[in-house]
């Protein structure tokens, strides 16, 4: 899992403009991202991902079905939503009538990051420079079942309307994460031993499902991913926001790049919740689901799931993330004061 934790120095108020490598970079990038358009106000950035002219950006950004984008060029686009992905909350649009002869797509770093290497944030404003740091955290989504989110933590020592809607890049010029557009949070709890953030409320009611941050710094957060919010420490105003990590990214764009658009994600069909030995007690097998064709039952204690141990829900969580649909692993449970070897063919669920 790679978390993100980006701090910026402020210069008036906006953030630190880019130099050197990073504002060739920054340059380079131009043709192939657009400003999001709501009205005649900027709202945010999408990045083109596809030659075809796939372009991505968080979903806080859209209302309804269709946008317009405004490229470098000056040239105002129309694009249309054919994808989504609640896990990120990334949408998919396409441009119409995109040029054969278009920019070049951008893509993801093929490996990890290296901690303390530079970021670029760009907005409609402009580009300003973040680095990393380190860490781990999660999300958590109930969508109907719950799932676990690899996620990263980037802060910004500048005011929440400054990265609002912003996408990070490395200095290479690889796509790491969007940012939700939000609005400043007046209720934001500052005490750091709490640890409690509030992120942005735009996607609760509308999706019908949570999101909670946890981890790191922000073991106690909750609402929806991709949020951000300011703490009243350090020289300026630190903007806290909550990004995919790099392992949810690519699975996203694998799915966003097939003929369907349909990001897959492996279901077993429980709810389990800590199990005080260790493992994760099943409260809830749902009705025809992967669990209960494999014989799994409420009060069982799953142990592992192929060659993963499982001590907790929230490992148990994360190690589903990671499987693939369709695949068939055993998986050990404890059933009163035995142990079985089930086989398990997992399901497949989508947006």
């Amino acid at each position: 899992m790679l978390l993100l934790v980006a701090s910026i120095a402020v210069a008036d108020g906006q953030g630190v403009l880019l130099e050197g490598q990073a504002k060739e970079t920054y340059d380079r990038l131009k043709p192939a991202v657009a400003v999001v358009m709501k009205g005649s106000s900027e709202v945010g950035m999408a990045a083109l991902i596809d030659a075809s002219g796939l372009f991505v950006f968080h979903k806080s950004l859209l209302v309804g079905s269709t946008v317009n984008v405004r490229l470098n060029s000056g040239k105002v686009l129309k694009l249309k939503l054919v994808g989504q992905d609640s896990a990120t909350q990334l949408v998919l649009m396409k441009a119409e009538r995109w040029p054969v002869d278009g920019p070049r797509p951008i893509g993801l770093p093929g490996s990890d990051v290296p901690l303390n290497s530079s970021l670029i944030a760009v907005l409609p404003t402009g580009a300003i420079k973040a680095q990393y740091v380190s860490g781990a955290t999660y999300s958590v989504q109930r969508y109907g079942m719950r799932r676990y989110v690899p996620m990263s933590e980037v802060r910004f020592e500048a005011p929440i309307q400054a990265v609002s809607g912003a996408l990070l890049f490395t200095n290479s010029g690889d796509l790491l994460g969007a940012l939700s557009a939000t609005q400043p949070l007046n209720d934001f709890a500052q005490n750091q031993q709490s640890r409690s953030i509030r992120l942005f409320q735009g996607n609760q009611a509308e999706n019908g499902g949570q999101v909670g941050i946890k981890g790191g710094a922000a073991q106690k957060a909750t609402n929806t991913l991709a949020g951000q919010a300011t703490q009243g420490f350090g020289p300026a105003p630190l903007t806290v926001a909550y990004t995919p990590a790099l392992e949810s990214l690519r699975r996203t764009f694998e799915g966003f790049r097939t003929p369907s658009h349909k990001v897959n994600y492996a279901t077993l069909g429980v709810f389990t919740v800590d199990y005080v030995g260790g493992g994760a007690l099943v409260q809830r097998v749902f009705d025809g689901s992967a669990a209960m064709k494999a014989g799994i039952k409420v009060g069982d204690v799953i142990q592992s799931i192929g060659p993963a141990i499982i001590g907790s829900q929230i490992e148990f969580g994360m190690t589903m993330f990671r499987q693939e649909p369709g695949a068939k692993v055993v998986i050990r449970v404890k059933r009163g004061g035995g142990v079985m070897l089930l086989d398990v063919t997992f399901d497949s669920s989508s947006d």
